[in-house]
């Protein structure tokens, strides 16, 4: 029979050795979002012909856009952009 000591430890192997999986997964996300945050830019009114780079924000109709890949095309038209924030209805002030 197994010592209660030797349960234990292997007990602990197992756990651990999950959590050092996941804290490596982690690691490798992180390392992503650092990656891509570097670019983050907004561009201002999205113009046509000028070229925009991945993680490039612009606005068009009130709406703001993010560019997920290098493109000239207008946002909203391609999968190119993702709509971030719709624009909201103008706000009316009653008399």
């Amino acid at each position: 029979m197994e010592s209660l000591a030797a349960v234990i430890a292997s007990a602990m192997r197992e756990v651990l050795k999950s959590r050092d999986q996941r804290i490596a997964t982690l690691e490798q996300r992180l390392a992503l979002v650092e990656q891509n945050a570097k670019g983050f830019r907004y561009r201002g009114v999205w113009k046509a012909g000028e070229m925009y780079q991945p993680n490039d924000f612009a606005t068009r109709d009130g709406s703001l856009w993010h560019c997920g890949m290098a493109t000239d095309t207008q946002p909203g038209k391609s999968e190119d952009w993702v709509l971030c924030v719709k624009r909201g209805r103008d706000a009316r002030i009653k008399p």
